[in-house]
This record gives C-alpha cells, structure tokens and sequence, in this order.
C-alpha cells in the first residue's frame, strides 16, 4: 500500500508540475502588462452538504489562501462534519468533529477558445477513523477542469487521479476510501445571472486496485478491504 500510494503521488505530481510550467514559458512576456492582477489573501467560510438514502452529511470549511495573481493560489482549511447516517441501512449513528486538514495548490488560466484549471490537493489524516472522519492515510487528488461557455450554457469535463474517492460540492458520501482511483464527471452549467446558476453532470470512478472503505458514524466505521 506504501509503495502505491508513493507512486501514485509521483504520477500525480510530476505532470502537475510539467503543466504549470509548460503553461508559464508558453505565456509571453509582457502579457499581462497594463493588466491589473489581483492577489492577496483570502478567507472563506461555506457550510454545505447533501442527503440521500444513506443519511445526511454536512459540513462548516473554513479556508485561508492566498493568490499570486491571477494563474496560481494556494489555500489551506479544515473542515467540521456532522454525520447523520441512516442506522437502518449502515448501523452507524450520529457523530461529529474535525475533519483532515488540507493543503491545495490551484493554477487556472483563460482564453477564448478554453478555460482551463489545475489543482493538487492533499489531506493530513488527523482526523478521528473510528468516527469514520479519517481513513488513517496521507491523501492526494490531482485533478483538471476543462470548460467553454456558449452564451448561457458553459459545458464542461473534469478528470482526476486520486487515492481516496473525492467528495464533491454537491455530494458528500456516506464512506471515505483509501486506494488509487480515477474520476471523471462531465456536464454543463446554466447561467441565470449574476447571482445564480444550475448545473447538471454526471461522473464516474474508477478504481485502480485494492480499497478499503471507512463507513461515517461513530458506529461499525472499521476499515474493510475489497478488491476492486
């Protein structure tokens, strides 16, 4: 498992690097003159979560980062969960508490033809794994976003290389993972303005090798292999 998830890492990294820094030479110089750049420090603070069948599940992120400009930013946080699983489907009961803090680099640029995104980011495993808040592991997801706008529709793909199945802003699961996957998801967004938006997608995980899962609740949250 050690071995993989280095490998998995380098994978992740060295191509991250190569963009980034492919994508800087290829910018001219002077590109950005007379532009004005914004960069600084920020802080955000979200509360989201989603429901299903399997409970419900929450959380309050708060996140400091900082921007370069307008193509690189870092941003730090951690997140608070509360679990509200459904005992009658997994055996797990309510619970709640810190979550793994995280690192996140971000590099995203602009034109005409694409918009296009790349993010690195890694979670230290301080969090509680007989809550199910943790897998115990070091994770890292390396994911790209690609999108054109049409007007009011803004199409769009996303793929990624990970070692642990990624929430996302609109669905937080039931379980966290630990082993190599891949994940795609694919859809459009539909723009009603300045202030809001409707997006519709549809994603699909691949996994890469052994998982063990950890079910959210402060109850039946041991890890369990399966191969996939």
């Amino acid at each position: 498992m050690r071995f993989r998830s280095q490998s998995l890492l380098a994978v992740v990294v060295l191509p991250f690097l190569l963009a980034v820094s492919a994508a800087s030479q290829a910018m001219p110089q002077g590109a950005t003159k007379g532009r004005v750049e914004q960069q600084g420090f920020t802080w955000t603070e979200t509360y989201e979560g989603s429901g299903n069948s399997g409970g419900f599940i929450t959380d309050i992120n708060s996140t400091v980062g900082y921007s370069f400009g307008k193509h690189f930013a870092v941003d730090m946080g951690v997140p608070y969960l509360f679990i509200e699983p459904s005992t009658s489907k997994t055996g797990a009961t309510s619970a709640y508490g810190m979550g793994n803090p995280y690192l996140g680099l971000r590099y995203s640029a602009k034109s005409s033809a694409l918009d296009f995104s790349a993010s690195l980011n890694s979670a230290i495993p301080t969090a509680s794994t007989s809550k199910g808040l943790s897998t115990g592991h070091v994770t890292v997801d390396w994911s790209n976003h690609f999108a054109h706008g049409f007007d009011l529709f803004t199409p769009f793909v996303d793929l990624g290389l990970a070692n642990s199945i990624p929430d996302t802003r609109f669905l937080r699961r039931p379980y966290v993972s630990y082993g190599d996957v891949a994940h795609f998801e694919g859809g459009s967004e539909l723009d009603l303005g300045d202030k809001f938006s409707v997006t519709a997608s549809g994603y699909y995980i691949l996994p890469c090798g052994p998982q063990q899962f950890f079910l959210r609740g402060s109850k039946s949250s041991s890890g369990r292999r399966k191969g996939a």
